[in-house]
C-alpha cells in the first residue's frame, strides 16, 4: 500500500505511513462515492460555489442555476471517476460510478439526471474531433471540447432554443473551470493508489444513521441479531444521512444569505426570529454529526452576534436568560436525537435507545442519565441499564468496560446536588434550577 500523502510504500495493513506518519486507510469505492456526494451537498471543495474561487465567472440566469449546477457537478463527479480509473483501474472506477448512482437516490432529480449526463459526457468525449472545421475559429483545444460538452448537456433539458444559445458559452466556461478545479482537488487524493478494501469502511465522521450501525456492529450491548451489519444496511443508512444533510442545507444556505444581507439597527422582533432560527438550525446540524462542524461554527457565531445585537438594543437581561434557556434545551434535544436516530425498524425504541446510550463515551452516558433523572425516569431506566450491562458481560464484553459504563450511568441518576455539573447537563441544569 502506498501512502496517499507522500507516496511511500508501506505494508498492506499498516495504520500509519513509515515516512510521514499520516494515517493510512484502504480505499473503499462506496465510501469514495459517498464522500463525493456529501461534499457536493455541503459545498465542500471542489463543489464549493464558483464565486469563492473564480469571481470573474459569467453569471448563470437564476431560472437555470439548478439545472446548470447539476450538469457541472455531474461533470466533476465524472472527472473523479475518470481519474480513479487511471489510479485504480476500470473495475474500481466502475464500482465508484455505480455507488454514486445508487447513493444519489437521496435526490430524485439528481438521481434521474446523473446516468444521462455521464453517458452524454462519455459519448461527447469519444466522438469529439478537435480538427473538425467547426472549430477552426477557436485555438484552445480545451475550449473546443467544453463547448461540445455544453451542447450535449443542453440537448436533453426542455429549455427554449433561444435560451440554449444564450447559455452556451457561460455553461462551457463553467464546465471547463469546474473540471480544472476538480482535477486540482482530486489530483492530490488520487495521486497514488491505496490498498483497496475488501469490505466496507466506516466514514471518519458518520451521520446519525451510519453511526447507529457502527454502534451495533459486534457490540455485546446489542442483541446478537443486531450485531451483524451488512453492506446493504450501510448503503441505506448513508442514503438516509445524505437526505438529512440535503434537507438541512436547503434551510441553512438561505439563512446564511439572509444573514449576510442584514444591516444594523434591525427590529428586535426580526432579530429574535433570526436568533431562534439559528438555534433551531444548530440543533439540527449537531444531530447530523461532526462532518458539519463548519456549519455549526457559523451558526454559533450568528447566535452570539445576534444575541449581542439584541441586548445592546434592548438592554433587557430577561431576554438573555430566555435565549440561554432556549439554547440549553436545544443542546439537550440534539443529544437525545443523536442517540435515537437510525434505530432498527420495529425495535423497542426505549430499549435500543438505552443500548445506544451505553455504547457512547462516559460523559455522554452521564449526561443522558442526568436528563432521565430530571424527567422523572430514573426508576424506569435504572433496571434497564443494569439488565443490558449484565447481558453484555455474559455475551463476552469485558467486565471492567461494562461496569464503567454502568457506573457512569448510575452516577448521572444519583448525582450529588452539591457537585459541580459538567458538559451539556451543566448548562441545562443551570437554567432549570433558577
Amino acid at each position: 500500500m502506498y501512502c496517499t500523502s507522500c507516496g511511500t510504500k508501506n505494508p498492506a495493513h499498516a495504520k500509519f505511513c513509515a515516512k510521514c506518519g499520516n494515517a493510512q486507510r484502504p480505499f473503499d469505492p462506496q465510501l469514495a462515492g459517498y464522500d463525493l456526494l456529501r461534499r457536493l451537498i455541503s459545498g465542500r471543495p471542489p463543489f464549493n460555489p464558483v464565486e469563492e474561487w473564480h469571481p470573474n465567472a459569467k453569471k448563470i440566469p437564476a431560472d437555470f442555476e439548478v439545472d446548470v449546477d447539476i450538469a457541472v457537478h455531474a461533470y466533476q463527479l465524472f472527472a473523479f471517476v475518470e481519474m480513479a480509473k487511471d489510479t485504480y483501474g476500470l473495475a474500481i472506477s466502475e464500482k465508484i460510478r455505480t455507488h454514486i448512482f445508487l447513493l444519489s437516490s437521496f435526490d430524485a432529480k439528481l438521481e434521474s439526471r446523473l446516468p444521462t449526463l455521464f453517458e452524454a459526457f462519455r459519448a461527447c468525449i469519444a466522438i469529439h474531433d478537435p480538427d473538425s472545421p467547426q472549430w477552426h475559429p477557436l485555438d484552445d483545444p480545451r475550449t473546443k471540447l467544453h463547448i461540445s460538452l455544453a451542447v450535449s448537456v443542453m440537448y436533453p433539458p426542455n429549455w427554449p432554443v433561444e435560451r440554449k444559445a444564450e447559455l452556451l458559452m457561460p455553461l462551457a466556461e463553467r464546465l471547463d473551470t469546474r473540471r480544472v478545479w476538480g482535477e486540482e482537488i482530486f489530483g492530490h487524493e488520487l495521486k497514488v493508489a491505496s490498498h483497496v478494501a475488501d469490505t466496507f469502511q466506516w466514514a471518519e465522521s458518520p451521520g446519525p444513521f451510519e453511526r447507529q450501525l457502527q454502534r451495533q456492529q459486534n457490540n455485546p450491548l446489542f442483541p446478537a441479531t443486531a450485531r451483524t451489519v451488512s453492506a446493504h444496511q450501510v448503503t441505506g443508512a448513508r442514503i438516509a444521512d445524505l437526505t438529512q444533510i440535503s434537507d438541512f442545507m436547503h434551510c441553512y444556505k438561505p439563512f446564511v444569505q439572509r444573514g449576510r444581507s442584514l444591516s444594523g439597527n434591525w427590529p428586535v422582533k426580526e432579530a429574535s426570529d433570526f436568533l431562534k432560527e439559528a438555534i433551531d438550525l444548530s440543533e439540527t446540524c449537531s444531530v447530523l454529526g461532526d462532518y458539519l462542524a463548519p456549519e455549526v461554527n457559523v451558526l454559533k457565531t450568528a447566535t452570539k452576534a445576534t444575541q449581542r445585537e439584541i441586548l445592546e438594543t434592548t438592554n433587557d437581561g430577561a431576554l438573555r436568560d430566555l435565549w440561554r434557556e432556549y439554547s440549553a434545551q436545544a443542546e439537550v434535544g440534539a443529544l437525545l436525537q443523536k442517540l435515537s436516530t437510525g434505530l432498527p425498524p420495529n425495535c423497542n425504541v426505549d430499549d435500543y435507545t438505552m443500548r445506544a446510550v451505553l455504547s457512547e463515551d462516559l460523559q455522554t452516558i452521564v449526561n443522558y442519565a442526568a436528563i432521565c433523572r430530571f424527567g422523572g425516569l430514573a426508576v424506569n431506566v435504572r433496571g434497564r441499564a443494569e439488565g443490558i450491562v449484565a447481558e453484555a458481560i455474559q455475551d463476552g464484553m469485558a467486565s471492567d468496560a461494562a461496569n464503567a459504563k454502568l457506573a457512569a450511568f448510575l452516577s448521572g441518576l444519583d448525582e450529588d446536588p452539591s457537585k459541580k455539573p459538567s458538559g451539556i447537563w451543566s448548562r441545562f441544569k443551570g437554567i432549570v434550577r433558577r
